[in-house]
């Protein structure tokens, strides 16, 4: 077969270096002088340029353009709307109506499921009483007709079974058909609407510059045959009637030397392997094939000596195991047998009420809805009542909570006006209020301070984060147009205070002052606004 094969593949490639080497068919010439015809009558037409039908076909496309243009700018018309309404309406009957129907198919295919559920339990019932009535008969004693209906009933059951098994299947896919049904009546509501709001918007830009690359278009290609032919597609079309008459002469003149060395190759490729085939395998070849025959041999030699002692003995006990299943399984369920089962039943419901028990005690719930910031349970960790599991913060409406000295506390009131600036975003204020003070004193580093919590209003710019550091500002008191000095400027003598002026003989003057902070103080008194006086 192999020689065979090798020679008819030789014959294949002689047969194709003659049909190159002999000259082309009558039939073969007349398709080169049509294509030749062909590429001519192309270029004739380019060169020519276009007919009065093509122009006024492209003056056409532009006038459909530009029409187009002018009703996308225009907007849609009420009865463009009217349509697009009634599209919605019809998609929402629609979709009521799929609703209605698939819901009645899911609602009878879970009737078919308790029916064929009730069956079932029939079925059991009737096998359970005839299995037992003949438990209680001596194996021996019962007769056929006993056997006969035991046997029935089991058959019974089992087709119940199927049964139940293929109503569920029915009720599944009723379930996925309505959740299908319904995405897509629902796909189709979107759809109408969002062309509904599209039209009710008007055109937008990106509607009118798609309309406007029409009309374009249309004018480029009305322009392009007002002007006439291209150079470059004269030349192309030149070069199609020029390669045409070349392929007619090659047929003309029969095989060209190229085809004939190809097809001479093709020949040499043949007769190689014909070769080869006839000259047999190599020794290599040898070698590797009687390899294969004596694995090939030893494992027939270790089949027919049949099994170890060891693998016997195994296969008996395999065996002698298998019988004892199928005795027992013919004499059919003791009492001892049932009792057990239904113990293992009843612990069975135990295992799944625990279960369902800790499931729901595994459930943890956030007393206040927001954003889950940390966990703070690693996977199988027992917790208690008392123990915190995770962080929860409505990160929609942050708070700053602030530690105000006791120095300062007297000072400050819920109520009084706050800037706050966070440490994230430098230089940038936000206005805010104290909402409140804790009564209780905090000591932290030393020092006695009470909590503030502060409620701020974030800057377009800014986006608050828990845990971020913020610094306050606490207006306590305030006064528009006083006159300031800095606190380096006052001298302290008992209850009084003094400032030395800049003038010969430094005279110390008494002040009354009024508001301070660390770096200015309030001057109510005893100096006016221009006077010059010394800083320490």
């Amino acid at each position: 077969e192999d020689i065979a094969q090798a020679e008819a593949t030789l014959r294949q490639a002689q047969a194709k270096l003659e049909q190159v080497k002999a000259p082309a068919t009558p039939d073969q010439i007349a398709q080169a002088e049509a294509a030749v015809r062909e590429a001519q009558a192309k270029y004739d037409a380019l060169a020519a340029g276009p007919t009065e039908q093509d122009v006024a076909a492209a003056q056409a496309a532009v006038n459909q353009a530009q029409a187009n243009l002018d009703k996308v700018r225009a907007g849609p018309t009420e009865q463009d709307i009217a349509a697009a309404q009634a599209a919605v309406d019809q998609a929402t009957a629609s979709r009521t109506q799929v609703a209605s129907t698939a819901a009645n198919t899911k609602e009878q295919a879970r009737l078919a499921v308790v029916q064929a559920s009730n069956a079932l339990q029939n079925a059991q019932d009737v096998y359970g009483k005839i299995k037992y009535d003949n438990s209680q008969v001596d194996p021996e004693d019962l007769n056929d007709d006993d056997r006969n209906r035991e046997s029935k009933a089991l058959r019974d059951v089992q087709d119940a079974e199927a049964r139940v098994e293929q109503a569920v299947l029915d009720y599944e896919a009723a379930k996925q058909s309505e959740i299908a049904q319904l995405a897509s009546a629902d796909a189709r509501v979107r759809e109408g609407q969002a062309a509904l709001d599209k039209l009710r918007a008007g055109p937008t830009a990106e509607d009118i510059a798609a309309a406007q690359a029409g009309v374009d278009q249309a004018q480029a290609k009305l322009d392009a045959l007002n002007a006439g032919p291209r150079s470059e597609d004269l030349a192309a079309a030149q070069a199609g009637v020029d390669q045409a008459k070349s392929a007619l002469a090659d047929l003309r003149s029969g095989g060209t030397p190229a085809a004939v060395t190809a097809a001479q190759a093709d020949v040499d490729k043949a007769q190689a392997a014909l070769d080869k085939v006839k000259a047999g395998p190599t020794v290599e070849e040898h070698r590797v094939a009687e390899e294969e025959v004596k694995q090939a041999r030893a494992s027939l030699d270790k089949a027919r000596a049949g099994a170890t002692p060891d693998e016997i003995r195994e296969a008996e006990a395999g065996v002698a195991a298998a019988q004892a299943a199928l005795d027992k399984a013919k004499a059919g369920a003791t009492g001892t047998d049932v009792a057990i089962l239904e113990q293992q039943i009843a612990l069975s419901e135990l295992a799944v009420e625990r279960a369902e028990a800790q499931v729901g005690d595994g459930r943890l719930v956030s007393p206040l809805s927001g954003t889950l910031l940390a966990i703070d349970l690693d996977p199988g960790e027992n917790v208690n009542g008392q123990q915190a599991v995770a962080t929860v913060a409505d990160v929609d409406d942050l708070r700053v909570t602030a530690d105000i000295d006791e120095i300062d506390v007297g000072r400050v009131r819920a109520g009084q006006a706050v800037t706050v600036t966070l440490d994230a975003y430098p230089g940038v204020k936000m206005p805010g209020t104290i909402e409140s003070i804790d009564p209780g004193a905090t000591q932290k580093q030393g020092s006695t301070v009470y909590r503030a919590t502060i409620s701020f209003s974030a800057v377009e710019e800014v986006i608050p984060r828990e845990g971020m550091a913020a610094n306050v500002d606490i207006t306590a008191q305030r006064k528009d147009g006083v006159l300031l000095l800095p606190n380096r400027a006052f001298e302290t003598v008992g209850t009084r205070q003094y400032v030395t002026l800049a003038v010969q003989g430094n005279p110390k003057v008494e002040v009354e002052t009024g508001l301070t902070n660390s770096t200015d103080t309030e001057v109510i008194s005893g100096v006016e606004e221009g006077q010059v006086v010394l800083i320490k």
